[in-house]
């Protein structure tokens, strides 16, 4: 074979090979932008779940298990459903249990409670019936040092004393074996008629200035809705003395038509009176609602101060009653309260 034709068959291989791979290196370049792909979803992914792991996080408030509570969130209330949902976030330690209940004036509750529990990143949220009553009711958001687990109870207390906070208040159904208070975190709302969205926020008024002095007053605003008598108000007594609010009238005998509430960490204090229907009272009657502190029936330390029939209590709110005993009160009719017909 001469030169030339050597030339040409390698002339003719180079061109062959060259086009073979040409012809390879598409296939190759997908090949590579497919794994390319992969490992960019793989690393969006990952990236995603970080960022969810961290917004989860975030969820949860940075001070969890200081002594100082704190609670927030939603409640929606669904009349045509019956239901209340609840969500929210705490900085209470994971496995802590919020008791989620109701509390009715007119009628006696049994069941419609429940319990739920603190979730690692502070997060708690559940869905409780509403019980089948007709009247508002009070539903109750706490958070008590019983039945907890052991590492709640040497964090908070086991009666609750080491918690702090405009959350934390004296327990109004429960005391120390030795008379002395438990503390409990707790939030209270009515829920009425209506659908309702109510957000979860910690008081915001201060105790008076002359708080726990035993010049003792106690004063508040009344307002007639429906068949109820609503009251909120505001005292310098004590933290956890009892309150209770009745409905009278003169020349006639009037029981069962009451409202208690124990004077808050703020001093305030409120409450739904029942008033008596037209069959219950005359058309001469000029009912009012009485508001009172009385030292008998208060718990034993509260009576260590005022003492224990009130004769520590000073002031012109202060009362001499028949039986040589002292209360702090105030009454207003109820033809004069705003709403009355």
């Amino acid at each position: 074979m001469g030169r030339n034709s050597l030339f040409f068959m390698s002339l003719l291989v180079m061109i062959v090979g060259g086009t073979a791979c040409s012809s390879e290196d598409p296939a190759a370049t997908e090949s590579s932008d497919q794994t390319e792909t992969v490992e960019d979803a793989t690393e969006k992914e990952e990236a995603e779940k970080q960022e969810e792991g961290s917004t989860k996080e975030e969820k949860g408030m940075e001070n969890q298990g200081d002594p100082r509570v704190d609670i927030n969130g939603e409640i929606v209330f669904s009349r045509d459903n019956d239901t209340v949902q609840i969500e929210g976030t705490t900085n209470l330690m994971p496995g802590a249990d919020l008791t989620v209940s109701f509390d009715a004036v007119k009628n006696i509750l049994f069941s419609n409670w429940t319990n739920l529990t603190v979730e690692e990143d502070g997060s708690f949220s559940g869905e409780v019936d509403y019980p089948n009553v007709d009247e508002p009711l009070d539903l109750k958001i706490t958070y008590t040092p019983d039945d907890q687990k052991e590492e709640m109870v040497e964090a908070y207390g086991e009666y609750g004393e080491n918690m702090e906070g405009p959350f934390v208040r004296i327990d109004p159904d429960e005391e120390r074996e030795n008379g002395e208070p438990k503390h409990i975190l707790y939030t209270d709302y009515v829920l009425g008629e209506e659908d309702q969205t109510i957000t979860i926020e910690p008081p915001e008024n201060e105790p008076p200035e002359d708080y726990g002095e035993m010049e003792a007053w106690l004063d508040f605003d009344a307002e007639r809705e429906g068949d109820f008598v609503y009251i909120e108000g505001q005292s310098n007594i004590l933290q956890g003395a009892r309150i209770l609010a009745s409905i009278d009238a003169d020349n006639y005998i009037i029981s069962g038509y009451n409202d208690y509430d124990d004077v808050r960490p703020d001093g305030s204090f409120r409450m739904r009176v029942p008033i008596p229907g037209e069959d219950k009272l005359g058309e001469d009657a000029d009912p009012h609602v009485e508001v009172e502190m009385s030292a008998q029936v208060q718990p034993p330390y509260i009576q260590e101060v005022y003492g224990e029939t009130g004769g520590n209590l000073q002031g012109s709110m202060v009362e001499e009653t028949s039986t040589d005993r002292y209360r702090v009160v105030k009454e207003v009719k109820i033809s004069e309260l705003s709403g009355s017909e």
